[in-house]
């Protein structure tokens, strides 16, 4: 059976189809042609995985679960590719630490790989302005007590 919409092969028994996301209508064709269709997936069984919502075996290539149509491939990929926006999320990420950390809370499940380099970069940052507030609270008291800035 064929996805009606993008042409892609399709098992009879998915309610949507693993590579767009179409509702599959179930045509009761010709007997031969389901045989001939079982055989093909019966021969792809070990090319299985697993989707994540619903648990049942979907195809390594699918960007679609084609039982539950969750969207796989949007969960786990940065669709947007734009280093500008990236450049500027990262910048601000590492110059004002909080703001990485709403960023990481707010996109983690849409773009993860962005929103993990914002809190990393949050996370870094934070230590370097950590490390330079100690270092000024010495350099204060190395200058307080040595007598130079004293009364």
């Amino acid at each position: 059976m064929y996805c009606k919409k993008c042409g892609k092969e399709i098992k009879k028994e998915s309610k949507f189809c693993n590579q767009c996301g179409n509702k599959v209508e179930v045509d009761h064709g010709d007997k031969k042609k389901l045989e001939k269709e079982k055989q093909v997936v019966q021969s792809r069984e070990k090319e299985k995985f697993y989707c994540r919502n619903c648990g049942k075996k979907i195809d390594k290539n699918s960007n679609i679960c084609p039982n539950c149509g969750y969207e796989l491939y949007k969960r786990y990929c940065d669709h947007n590719n734009d280093s500008v926006e990236n450049f500027f999320i990262y910048l601000v990420s590492l110059l004002i630490p909080f703001v990485g950390i709403v960023i990481w809370m707010i996109s983690k499940d849409e773009y993860p790989k962005r929103a993990h380099t914002a809190l990393v970069l949050s996370i870094v940052s934070t230590g370097i302005l950590f490390a330079l507030f100690v270092l000024f609270i010495l350099l204060m008291f190395l200058f307080i007590f040595s007598g130079i800035g004293g009364i």
